[in-house]
C-alpha cells in the first residue's frame, strides 16, 4: 500500500471516529434527558430519607433538626435554621447534565451567608445507566446525598 493511499485510510477512520462520537454524543444527550428525572427523584427521596433519619435520631433537640422541601421543578431545599444557620440548594440541569448545589452559611444574625457553589455531572455509561461523577469519581445515591448533606448534619 502506497504512503497515499495509507493516508486516505488514515483520514476514512479519522472521519468514522468522528461520526461514532458524535452519534454517541446525540445519544448519550437523548437518554440523559429521558432518564434523569427518575435518577433526580432517587437522589432526592435519598436526601429526604436520610433528613428523616437524622431528625428521627435527634427527637429533643430542635436546634439540630434539618427541615427538607423538594421546590419546583426541579429542586430541593434541606435547611438548618438556628445559628450558625445552613442551606442546602440542589436542583437538576437536564440540559447541562449536571446537578448544581449551594452550601450558604451563616454564622449570626449580623454575618452574610458564605456559599459554596459544585455540580455532579451525570454521564450515560455503555451499560445504559446514568451515574453521578463528582470530578471523577462515581457516585452512588446514598453517597450523592452524603457529599450533599454533609455540611448540615455535622456537630
Amino acid at each position: 500500500m502506497s504512503w497515499a493511499t495509507e493516508r486516505a485510510e488514515q483520514i476514512k477512520q479519522h472521519e468514522y471516529s468522528r461520526a461514532s462520537n458524535r452519534e454517541w454524543q446525540l445519544h448519550s444527550d437523548k437518554m440523559i434527558r429521558a432518564k434523569a428525572p427518575a435518577l433526580w427523584a432517587s437522589l432526592a427521596s435519598a436526601i429526604e430519607r436520610d433528613v428523616s433519619e437524622f431528625n428521627k435520631a435527634l427527637p429533643d433537640n430542635p436546634q439540630h433538626q434539618i427541615e427538607f422541601q423538594t421546590a419546583v421543578p426541579s429542586g430541593l431545599i434541606a435547611r438548618k435554621p438556628c445559628f450558625p444557620a445552613l442551606r442546602l440548594t440542589a436542583w437538576l440541569k437536564t440540559e447541562e447534565h449536571t446537578i448544581r448545589f449551594t452550601i450558604a452559611k451563616t454564622l449570626d444574625h449580623d454575618s452574610s451567608a458564605r456559599q459554596t457553589t459544585g455540580i455532579l455531572r451525570i454521564r450515560l455509561f455503555d451499560d445504559g445507566q446514568l451515574y453521578l461523577l463528582n470530578g471523577e469519581r462515581l457516585l452512588t445515591i446514598e453517597e450523592a446525598s452524603q457529599l450533599l448533606l454533609d455540611s448540615l448534619l455535622r456537630p
